[in-house]
């Protein structure tokens, strides 16, 4: 078993944050309901590779700029994050996954990612594909 020994921790330590592990038994009803086991700040974990992560981080400490949500999937030597975007949702749809076209938003979008990837036969090489649809 191959690991990646990870840090979680928010880019902006002022702002509010968290990530945690996106279960492998994820299916398309969780879509639904989802509850996170969230990693404590500077948490050192010994992650699976094609572990898939969730992170959300507000944009701004004080004043209402928004948030960001991401997927992230472990490799041997780092964690890449992608931001699901419209144009990943247009595939996995096209790819005939019309089971995960329910809900709106992007926790909902990172679980849909999720749940596709882990359909996959090599979830890297699915990460990087939906990962070129985006411009991050």
């Amino acid at each position: 078993m191959e690991t990646f020994t990870y840090v979680a921790k928010p880019v902006n330590e002022k702002c509010k944050w968290f990530q945690a592990e996106l279960k492998k038994t994820l299916t398309a009803s969780d879509l639904e309901y989802t509850k996170f086991d969230y990693f404590k700040k500077d948490s050192d974990l010994e992650l699976e590779k094609d572990t898939l992560l969730i992170r959300y981080e507000e944009l701004h400490h004080r004043k209402p700029r928004g948030a960001i949500f991401w997927v992230g999937i472990v490799t041997a030597d780092e964690v890449i994050w992608l931001d699901p975007t419209i144009e990943m949702k247009k595939l996995i749809k096209a790819e005939g996954h019309q089971d995960l076209m329910i809900g709106t938003g992007k926790v909902y979008a990172c679980i849909r990612v999720a749940v596709y990837l882990r359909r996959q036969e090599n979830i890297l090489e699915a990460f990087m594909k939906l990962k070129q649809t985006s411009k991050n």
